[in-house]
């Protein structure tokens, strides 16, 4: 049976903080069918992005996100299903534009 929660380019689930520069996908595997909520914060927990918050089928699936004009610094993404929550460390590297 898979594991539902965010991956990386291997398949693994993902536990160890990345970093983003101008955008990312976010890859996640779903054992059943059910909805999901993906959402961005910053360290004193603000949500700052919602990148998805919808029914999703069984399987593989992605989301693209292009950053918004955040700041350089640490953030976190909190995967929900209906069964579960989980939490992802990530780093805004920004470029100058």
């Amino acid at each position: 049976q898979a594991e539902d929660g965010i991956r990386d380019a291997t398949g693994g689930l993902v536990g160890s903080e990345m970093c983003i520069r101008d955008s990312t996908t976010i890859e996640f595997d779903l054992d059943e069918a059910q909805k999901i909520r993906l959402s961005a914060h910053n360290m004193m927990g603000q949500e700052v992005a919602e990148l998805a918050h919808r029914h999703f089928q069984k399987g593989k699936h992605s989301i693209y996100w292009n950053l918004p004009e955040l700041p350089s610094g640490h953030y976190f993404f909190r995967f929900t299903t209906d069964k579960s929550s989980e939490v992802m460390p990530f780093i805004v590297i920004m470029q100058n534009r």
